[in-house]
């Protein structure tokens, strides 16, 4: 009885100490996907600047000073947010949700373990790296050039091009749906950016991060 309990313990330790290397796994990638998108915008201000003062504020990591018509931002969430679900659902549910819970497993990782993966993936992964990049230095810049409509049109277009590989085995419908829904989205972060605060980053990558771990929620949930 005795040596089953001590067994039994062991088992127990050893998937816990399993699932914090799989979280350690996790930020360690977020870490690296942050780094890396923001090394680019670091070199060319560096380059451009002669100095690294200032350089948060450049790519938009600010304080939100005021948000305008904070239903409006709200709304639009939500309406460009059910397009993006409906339409997903609509071309075949099954072919991403197979790919979402190859990622993510409540029974090998434990439910608390399970939220803390996607939160890490949904706020700094994606959400902080990829706003850093795309609307704080390439919108930004573009923009500065070509006026808001064309420049965030093309960071949106770019960034929603990319996301053709970020659903590994998908099918090709799937990854052009998603191409169209990240470009949509990709606007949108800008829109809130540059035209409802302060040009701060800080709402449109709060904005991502609800947006991606909700959908990794939906699909593990239905």
């Amino acid at each position: 009885m005795f040596l089953n309990e001590v067994k039994n313990d062991f088992i127990y330790l050893e998937g816990v100490c399993d699932m914090q290397i799989f979280i350690f796994k996790c930020l360690m990638n977020a870490i690296f996907e942050l780094i890396l998108f923001s090394l680019l915008p670091l070199v060319f201000y560096i380059i451009t600047k002669r100095t690294i003062k200032g350089f948060l504020a450049y790519i938009g990591l600010k304080k939100v000073t005021y948000i305008k018509s904070i239903k409006k931002i709200i709304l639009l969430f939500l309406a460009a947010y059910s397009f993006n679900i409906i339409i997903i659902i609509i071309i075949d549910f099954s072919k991403i949700n197979n790919v979402i819970e190859s990622s993510f497993s409540e029974d090998d990782l434990g439910i608390l373990f399970l939220i803390l993966s996607i939160l890490i993936y949904g706020f700094i992964q994606t959400g902080l790296s990829e706003e850093i990049f795309f609307r704080g230095f390439l919108a930004k810049r573009l923009i500065s050039k070509i006026g808001y409509f064309y420049g965030n049109l093309i960071q949106a277009i770019i960034f929603g091009s990319l996301h053709y590989y970020s659903l590994s085995g998908a099918s090709m419908e799937v990854r052009i749906l998603q191409i169209i829904t990240a470009t949509i989205m990709g606007y949108y972060f800008c829109y809130i950016n540059e035209r409802k605060t302060n040009g701060s980053i800080v709402i449109g990558w709060i904005f991502h991060a609800i947006t991606n771990i909700l959908t990794v929620i939906i699909f593990l949930v239905l």
